[in-house]
């Protein structure tokens, strides 16, 4: 009879330990809030997407994922769970400007080039590379010296994909590290819009 309840107690700790690492989570939560810069005013129903960082040097600066993605809500808030641990480049998309679905974004690379103004007034890109292939839109505050223009604070956005990046003093922004059961705040004010 104790041989019985012996391997009852070691099925149901076995059963019970599966079901334990069976749920343990390997990612972490991004939530915060997303506010217009020029209107101080929370930004409903702005699709969050993230860009993940190649874990080795890589020639690009990062790869547009799929899931998991989200909008804000009325109050400018969002959540995204079920992040993969790894470091990310936040992107966004305003709700008239988001021309492809996340089917058609996932897996595009980005450059890490810097664009600069040419001869006649045109971005161009200053380095090897194009930031966006299909062609993009800026919009910011621009600063000229030793022949060169650069975007300072504002945003790029893709002409094809909709899906705009957040430039500050001249570094593509915002990144995050997630790290396993980790959940991260970040309070976000775009820049030029």
């Amino acid at each position: 009879m104790k041989i019985k309840q012996f391997r009852k107690m070691i099925l149901a700790s076995v059963f019970i330990l599966i079901m334990l690492v069976g749920c343990a989570s390997n990612t972490g939560i991004i939530e915060g809030t997303i506010k217009s810069e020029s209107t101080g005013e929370m930004l409903a129903d702005v699709h969050i997407i993230l860009c993940l960082e190649p874990s080795t040097e890589e020639e690009y600066l990062c790869t547009l994922q799929a899931k998991p993605t989200t909008t804000s809500d009325s109050n400018g808030v969002f959540r995204l769970s079920n992040v993969p641990e790894g470091s990310y480049l936040l992107m966004y998309a305003m709700p008239d400007e988001l021309s492809s679905t996340s089917k058609e974004w996932n897996g595009v690379e980005l450059s890490p080039t810097i664009l600069r103004l040419d001869g006649f007034g045109n971005f161009v890109p200053h380095g090897e590379g194009l930031f966006w292939e299909d062609g993009w839109e800026i919009d910011g505050n621009i600063a000229t010296g030793s022949g060169l223009s650069l975007l300072i604070d504002g945003y790029i956005i893709s002409n094809r994909l909709g899906i705009s990046i957040m430039i500050q003093d001249q570094k593509k922004t915002p990144f995050v590290e997630v790290n396993v059961d980790e959940q991260i705040q970040y309070d976000w004010i775009l820049m030029g819009r």
